[in-house]
Order: structure tokens, then sequence, then C-alpha cells
């Protein structure tokens, strides 16, 4: 009896569709480690990250937002 119900867990697990699957946040892929170093790339988001704060003045303290926009930017950059 204990196969018979583990048979039926894994046909019901193979009957899902393909939109009841989740979307994946952006990933890194080896495609951006191939292009440039994780340094330089560290270094171009830092830079990007910078002149986000400077052209507010340094009003806000978003410097964490600023990163992780800068990060983004490059790497749909650098994935072209």
């Amino acid at each position: 009896m204990a196969k018979d119900k583990s048979k039926s867990k894994k046909k019901s697990k193979s009957k899902r569709s393909k939109s009841d699957k989740v979307e994946k946040p952006f990933k890194k892929t080896k495609k951006i480690q191939k292009i440039v170093s994780s340094q330089y790339r560290e270094q171009m988001i830092a830079e990007m990250a910078y002149f986000k704060a400077l052209k507010r003045h340094f009003k806000c303290n978003c410097c964490f937002r600023d990163w992780l926009e800068a990060e983004k930017e490059i790497d749909v950059s650098l994935m072209k």
C-alpha cells in the first residue's frame, strides 16, 4: 500500500503545467563573468552609483538603492 501512495504522489507532480512555474529573479549568468572580471564589474557599479547620488546632490541617503539600480543597469548592458 505504501508503494501505491508514493506512485500517486509522483503522478500528481508531473501534471503541473508550464504556467504553474514561478519566475525566478534575475540571476548573474556565466556570460557576464566571461565578459568582464568581477572586480571591474564592481568598479563600474560603484562609479554609476556614485554618479546617481551626485545627480541628487547627495541629499537623500539612498546609497543602497543607488547601488542596486546601478548593478541592474550594468548587468543588463553587459548582457547585450
